[in-house]
């Protein structure tokens, strides 16, 4: 590999932390690794089964929850999130999509890669995550307290658990735009620069622009 460590979002930046937080961190709702397989060309991360796939496509798949499931898969979640926090960790890119589930439908927090140790009450000031999820702090490029990131995040999630669209038109909730280009954009737009940017992308972002 030849990706550069000192981007934050770079693919051996991401790689890295992941291997480092899932070596340390054992939890019945966080994803267990097993072990890393390295060669030449490749690294393989062998981790605990998930058949039933990520909570979004779940979501899609089945519908809204029901308040009774819904209580159940956010009360794992946040027992996830909770021993983050307790070890030091916070994820930074909470989201559906990185929550998977076993066959069982318990929850399975996945994707370390943006996590990152932290004191509490210290400030954080890299901007990362999916902007869907972003809160109006990150957006603004402004420091954020890592726990509150957190909370925000899962707040989202339990809307979306009880409150999204049924089936297929949930799909039209996914953000495909991830930091830092993202938050750019909403940035310019916010200055009204539009110039270079993508009308599709233009109208994911113009409820954000919106804000604050």
């Amino acid at each position: 590999m030849h990706a550069q460590t000192s981007d934050p979002s770079s693919p051996l930046s991401l790689l890295t932390r992941e291997i480092h937080h899932h070596r340390r961190l054992r939890h019945p709702h966080i994803l267990a690794l097993y072990e890393i397989i390295a060669t030449e060309s490749s690294i393989y991360l062998i981790t605990e089964l998930c058949t039933g796939g990520e909570l979004f496509d779940y979501l899609v798949e089945k519908g809204r929850l029901s308040m009774g499931e819904t209580r159940r898969v956010f009360g794992q979640l946040v027992l996830g999130v909770a021993h983050l926090h307790q070890s030091g960790v916070v994820h930074r890119d909470l989201k559906l999509e990185n929550v998977l589930l076993d066959e069982r439908v318990n929850v399975k927090i996945a994707d370390l890669g943006f996590g990152r140790e932290f004191e509490k009450g210290r400030w954080m000031e890299t901007w990362v995550g999916t902007l869907g999820y972003c809160a109006p702090e990150v957006v603004a490029a402004k420091r954020y307290l890592g726990e509150g990131l957190s909370l925000l995040h899962t707040g989202r999630m339990r809307q979306v658990l009880t409150l999204a669209p049924r089936g297929r038109h949930l799909v039209a909730w996914r953000h495909p735009v991830h930091a830092p280009h993202g938050l750019a954009a909403v940035r310019r737009r916010r200055r009204g620069d539009h110039e270079g940017e993508d009308p599709q992308v233009r109208v994911r972002h113009a409820y954000l622009a919106r804000r604050g």
